[in-house]
């Protein structure tokens, strides 16, 4: 495993991973971790919102969210970690697993949990990704958004791009719970995190949602139906008013 270190009087900068890994998706991560991935008041809030009572944490890292969720909360978490060096090296046991290789299988969870990791994954595997996401009732993430050019970025996207797709996976966005996880996290102790900037919460979805496309043209034609059925009842009026006005015509001319 390589190290790098922007900042020699700052190993706060201090990097795990290679540019070379860049290509097999692995990413890196900051050794001592990132405090803008880490905001207490966004899983205080979701877990105590919606009873969760188990995490799959997804990228783990060195496994810091994965710990301070398990001791604080006393709650099942599973978290799962692409680098071997993290997996050894973590302060919560992890699974090592890789994302290119396929979706990460388990037992459904209350809430899945994934932290600056989709853009470091190649758009040609969004399936094993999506499909991992996707094992829990709730999804809580964040993203790297275009332009951000973060290291070993790979798919940077806007906030749109993530709710189409999860959306396709039968998840729609909590909106309201996203604006409060957003305002929590601009608020945190220590500096404003990266939920803030682009935090999203998904619910899974009790049924299928029709296509939106289709549901407006669906109520285009309720809308047309009354319009024709008016049409039609007014016809038989107009002719049975014509028959009238012809009898008292004639009554008139005796």
């Amino acid at each position: 495993m390589q190290f790098s270190l922007n900042n020699i009087n700052n190993f706060n900068t201090l990097f795990v991973g290679a540019p070379h890994q860049q290509e097999s998706n692995l990413g890196g991560n900051l050794f001592y971790g990132d405090a803008g991935s880490f905001s207490p008041q966004v899983y205080d809030y979701v877990i105590k919102r919606f009873c969760v009572q188990s995490m799959l944490d997804v990228g783990s890292g060195l496994g810091h969210l994965a710990y301070h969720i398990s001791h604080n909360y006393h709650i099942s978490v599973i978290g799962i970690e692409g680098l071997p060096f993290n997996v050894a090296n973590a302060y919560y046991p992890l699974v090592h697993h890789d994302l290119t290789k396929g979706p990460f299988v388990c037992g459904p969870v209350d809430l899945v949990s994934c932290v600056e990791v989709v853009e470091h994954i190649e758009p040609q595997y969004m399936d094993n990704l999506l499909d991992t996401l996707t094992r829990g009732k709730l999804l809580l993430m964040t993203h790297a958004i275009p332009s951000q050019h973060g290291d070993f970025h790979v798919n940077e996207q806007p906030s749109s791009y993530w709710i189409e797709k999860l959306a396709s996976r039968g998840f729609g966005l909590l909106a309201q719970d996203t604006q409060v996880i957003r305002k929590l996290a601009a608020t945190e102790s220590h500096f404003p995190t990266y939920f803030a900037q682009s935090g999203l919460l998904f619910g899974r979805l009790p049924v299928a949602m029709p296509n939106q496309n289709t549901a407006n043209q669906s109520q285009a034609a309720d809308q047309q139906k009354p319009a024709a059925q008016t049409a039609e009842n007014a016809a038989p009026n107009t002719e049975a008013d014509s028959k009238a006005n012809s009898n008292t015509e004639q009554k008139e001319d005796k």
